[in-house]
């Protein structure tokens, strides 16, 4: 681990911000009551959802798809068959202004783990859907495109995954991903000492208190992690922490960011880092009481504007 260790890059741009947060702006409440509506949705309406349950995870799908096109953006289904079952991932696209040929995915799944499934992910479903109906106000330079993932719990590592099918997708059309975000578990934050663990060295480095958004990602996705984190901190007064790392460690690849690193694509996680923080993580009390919807607005209204700076 020593040696690993070695190569991992924990300095990060940007100025990390310390001390107490600010209330929330009046733009930031109305955000917070459409976040907790969205996890409301699919935690406590639809429930657990994927492939064990194929009509809630169709439901989580539809009410993607059906709010992407409330908000103006033409949302779109990529269906794709495995193990004789047909799954689908729903992308809908803001273009760029003034370079629409680079393009930024960011995704989330919208499965969970034979569980209601708030944090994981519905807080990172609940970001997608905000932060594509924030940036219709604004104009990007570069295209955003924004894709809810299927089968990221159940078929991890595989081919079944929603993200590893779409990644293929990009590779063969030769498009030019020059970063993807996968929003993963990002609603839960603690000012307890002692509340954060990690892999084992990594204590070390990192505060022991679970109140910051971590960024993580491969070496190769060194350039656009430093890119993100940066416009982030100049976005929002929110802690934030940042690792590049080997995929040796694999931990930073327990997403659906690490499906595009097999095409070559630099990808990223937002999250505050799961079962790492979060005890509730793939048990049956992940439910939306356990959602900090303050800290989660946050991370949300900085990554659509990070995201508008990039």
């Amino acid at each position: 681990m020593k040696e690993l260790l070695k190569h991992c890059q924990f300095e990060m741009p940007g100025d990390y911000f310390r001390g107490e947060l600010p209330p929330l702006t009046s733009k930031q409440r109305q955000l917070r009551k459409y976040v907790e509506a969205h996890v409301h949705m699919l935690a406590a309406e639809i429930g657990d959802r994927s492939y064990k349950k194929p009509e809630q995870l169709q439901e989580a799908a539809d009410y993607i798809f059906d709010y992407f096109d409330k908000v103006g953006l033409s949302p779109c289904r990529h269906r794709f068959m495995h193990g004789g079952m047909s799954f689908e991932n729903i992308e809908a696209e803001v273009e760029g202004d003034t370079n629409p040929e680079e393009i930024i995915v960011v995704g989330a799944h919208y499965d969970s783990a034979d569980c209601p499934g708030a944090n994981d992910n519905g807080s990172g479903v609940a970001g997608l859907l905000e932060i594509g109906r924030l940036l219709q106000e604004v104009s990007p330079g570069k295209t955003i495109r924004l894709v809810a993932f299927t089968n990221e719990e159940h078929f991890y590592g595989s081919r079944g995954m929603g993200s590893y099918f779409y990644a293929e997708r990009c590779s063969d059309r030769q498009e030019n991903i020059i970063g993807m975000i996968a929003l993963e578990t990002m609603g839960s934050y603690s000012s307890e000492p002692e509340s954060q663990k990690f892999p084992e060295g990594l204590d070390a480095v990192y505060p022991d208190t679970g109140d910051f958004i971590g960024f993580v990602g491969n070496l190769e996705s060194g350039v656009f992690l430093r890119d993100v984190i940066k416009a982030f901190r100049s976005a929002v007064d929110f802690p934030s922490e940042g690792l590049i790392a080997p995929t040796l460690l694999e931990s930073i690849g327990r997403s659906d960011h690490s499906q595009f690193w097999s095409f070559g694509y630099p990808g990223i996680m937002v999250t505050d880092t799961a079962d790492y923080r979060y005890e509730h993580y793939h048990t049956v009390n992940d439910t939306v009481d356990k959602v900090d919807f303050d800290c989660l607005t946050r991370v949300v209204a900085g990554m659509a504007d990070a995201l508008v700076a990039l």
